[in-house]
């Protein structure tokens, strides 16, 4: 929006009151997609649902920006109105609650690396089913942990990439060219007005609050809703700070424009490496505690946790469109600074949790089911 302190108030209340729907919303969905296809005998189940369904968006909310708030963009206008447009996308909250908040909240990092950990690992089936990789039958001998680990690389990053083109796809369908402001077509229908936009972002800021009381209040009274109720509270943290980040460091170093992504996908696995160590790690006295957690409270706060926090924290969608930037300008030096960036992420992160996880696991002879687990589910 034009520049002004009640316009730079407006933005940075409403914003962060977005988030908490998007957020909720984004992670919810995560874990749903997760535990509804994560059964014994499935192929390709999961967290790579969502990560495809995320990047799928990520990918239509890249290419449709500029068309669905064509109308509330000033540029785009031939006479702008202060009250009405905005300067540009980047200052839309809702365009950014949609994109940072709903795309990467619904996609993970730190649970994308940790299928590959626990798939290469040989730590089926028990261990895996929780954070997004079906149960698999075990191997001949560990080393073909490698080969399976490297087919859930494979597979989440290309199913990931292909949602994020298809997202693309259908958008130059539905739209035209990502130039074509003006299509004249049933697209145009497709566009915020003004006034409708407004009355969106306030009907959603409403129902945002309301929602997050909501989820606070049943996580403390209804202790059979704290699987979903409880990362709904730590949701929007994670969001926040990946936000945070962003605005903090991308850009901030010509050599790294996307430090930002890049410390919170780093820092989010580290985090959960952790967790999942306390809620799965075994005791050294087992005969007195076979877990290092066992109370069923402080399992459920590290679930909501692992999947609220780090879920939300971390991000896969954000993570494949800046390596879509970079591949776009389609030059020697740009792609290799895109295959350092996702190939040197993606190992970091791998060897980060070898270091903290792996090791602990390995020393108590791998890891338990957490006390908190839920009798009936593949995932829990």
């Amino acid at each position: 929006m034009h520049k002004g302190p009640w316009r730079r108030a407006h933005a940075h209340i409403t914003l962060p009151i977005l988030f908490i729907l998007s957020s909720i919303c984004g992670s919810l969905a995560r874990t749903s997609l997760t535990r509804l296809t994560s059964y014994k005998g499935s192929p390709n189940g999961g967290v790579v649902w969502a990560n495809f369904t995320g990047c799928f968006i990520m990918g239509l909310m890249n290419s449709t920006d500029l068309q669905l708030f064509a109308n509330i963009i000033s540029s785009h206008r031939t006479i702008a109105t202060p009250n009405k447009y905005f300067d540009s996308k980047g200052a839309i909250p809702l365009f950014i609650a949609i994109t940072t908040g709903f795309c990467g909240s619904l996609t993970s990092f730190s649970s994308f690396i940790s299928a590959i950990f626990l798939s290469s690992a040989n730590l089926n089936p028990v261990d895996v089913g929780a954070l997004g990789q079906p149960n698999i039958n075990n191997p001949p001998n560990p080393a073909y942990g490698i080969m399976t680990g490297l087919s859930v690389l494979l597979t989440q990053l290309l199913i990931g990439l292909a949602g994020f083109s298809g997202g693309e796809q259908l958008s130059t369908l539905i739209y035209g060219d990502k130039s074509d402001l003006n299509p004249g077509r049933i697209s145009t229908f497709l566009r915020f007005s003004p006034n409708g936009y407004y009355i969106t972002e306030r009907f959603l800021s409403v129902v945002s609050i309301c929602l997050y009381i909501v989820m606070i209040v049943l996580s403390a009274t209804v202790p059979k809703s704290r699987f979903w109720t409880l990362q709904s509270v730590f949701a929007p943290l994670g969001t926040f700070s990946r936000f945070y980040f962003s605005k903090k460091f991308n850009n901030r170093y010509t050599k790294y424009p996307f430090m930002g992504t890049f410390l919170a996908n780093i820092l989010a696995t580290i985090l959960l490496s952790v967790l999942l160590l306390l809620q799965r790690g075994k005791s050294s006295n087992a005969a007195i505690s076979p877990s290092l957690v066992q109370h069923v409270v402080s399992c459920q706060v590290l679930d909501a946790l692992i999947n609220g926090f780090c879920g939300c924290f971390s991000t896969i969608s954000t993570f494949f469109l800046e390596i879509h930037k970079l591949f776009r300008k389609q030059t020697r030096k740009s792609l290799v600074a895109g295959y350092c960036y996702g190939l040197g992420t993606i190992i970091l992160g791998y060897v980060l949790m070898v270091i903290i996880l792996g090791s602990f696991a390995w020393s108590r002879n791998g890891l338990n089911r957490p006390s908190c687990y839920m009798p009936g589910s593949a995932t829990r």
